[in-house]
């Protein structure tokens, strides 16, 4: 199977496995971001792929039998909007529990040097920070001190906040401030 998704974009699966299954997900260029040997029972799979825009193989081979019926329910945990962060904006998210995979995304523009400073995450939580082609270029996780981060180049970014627990209710807010 496949599925597209772009830039900064993540889902979540749950899946009911009748038999144990080597489960693959590959990214558009081909690489492996996910295996594992799954026993037949009911999964949930969150917060995959969509860092790099293209189309994802998920790849399901059945262990032990030629084939299988499996049931599979997908979630976009691109849920929120893109919201486009400003100097001096003020903004306030929460992530839906229901999901594992549940985030919120964020582009700013910046020009090389300048700093983009966010209040921090908060326990549980993190802030992930990608340039325009999906590269991960900092991470900040945690309760405490401001989170600044300094544009390497000057381009898009994109800054995705997410849990690192589950089934917990995390809410975010911050005023931004672009320097200089």
């Amino acid at each position: 199977m496949s599925v597209y998704l772009q830039s900064a974009q993540v889902f979540d699966m749950k899946g009911t496995l009748p038999v144990t299954n080597q489960v693959i997900i590959t990214d558009p260029n081909g690489t492996v971001i996910y295996f594992n040997t799954l026993a037949a029972d009911t999964w949930y799979f969150g917060g995959s792929g969509g860092f790099l825009a293209g189309i994802y193989g998920l790849h399901f081979i059945p262990q032990g039998v030629a084939s299988e019926s499996i049931t599979l329910q997908f979630h976009n945990d691109n849920g929120h909007q893109l919201i486009t962060l400003t100097n001096g904006m003020n903004v306030a998210t929460s992530l839906n529990i229901d999901y594992s995979g549940d985030y919120v995304k964020f582009q700013v523009s910046l020009t090389a040097g300048q700093v983009l400073q966010l209040n921090p995450p908060g326990t549980g939580a993190l802030l992930n920070f990608y340039n325009a082609l999906g590269v991960l270029v900092s991470s900040r996780a945690g309760a405490s001190g401001e989170v600044l981060f300094a544009a390497p180049v000057t381009g898009i970014y994109y800054v995705v906040y997410a849990c690192t627990d589950y089934d917990v209710q995390h809410s975010y807010s911050t005023q931004v401030t672009i320097t200089p």
